[in-house]
């Protein structure tokens, strides 16, 4: 019998493989080895703060709590000395991440409920107004 540890790991591998399927449009980091999810970021590719920010909002209001992560970046928290140092790319990958729900008690059903709140979350913040036709 597999001890407690190796349980939960293992749910939580089943829990992030569902949140994957459910979430295609969202970048998953791609792990080395077996991972311990002890949370679970991912990319809006290209969204930008204001938009992971709105993001998390809605989700907010759905009662779906999703987190900033890597936010600041390191380079940019005091603790590490916050360098004046451009990084560019580092910056623009830390307002694309958010972390989704992920914990010991979480089941599948609660997995697809958040999946489905985020994904109309994100279609929300960043759908394309439609344009008015003029009258003849």
């Amino acid at each position: 019998m597999l001890n407690l540890g190796t349980q939960l790991i293992r749910k939580r591998e089943r829990l992030v493989a569902r949140y994957r399927r459910a979430l295609p449009a969202l970048e998953f980091q791609s792990p080395i080895g077996t991972p311990v999810f002890p949370f679970l970021p991912v990319r809006i590719s290209g969204a930008g703060a204001s938009v992971r920010d709105a993001v998390i909002g809605r989700a907010a209001g759905a009662g779906v709590e999703i987190r900033k992560y890597y936010n600041p970046p390191l380079h940019r928290q005091s603790f590490f000395g916050a360098s004046s140092r451009a990084l560019p790319v580092t910056d623009a990958v830390s307002d694309d991440i958010l972390t989704l729900p992920l914990f010991d008690s979480l089941e599948a059903g609660d997995v697809d409920a958040i999946a489905d709140v985020v994904s109309k979350a994100i279609a929300a913040v960043t759908a394309r107004p439609k344009r008015r036709s003029r009258a003849s």
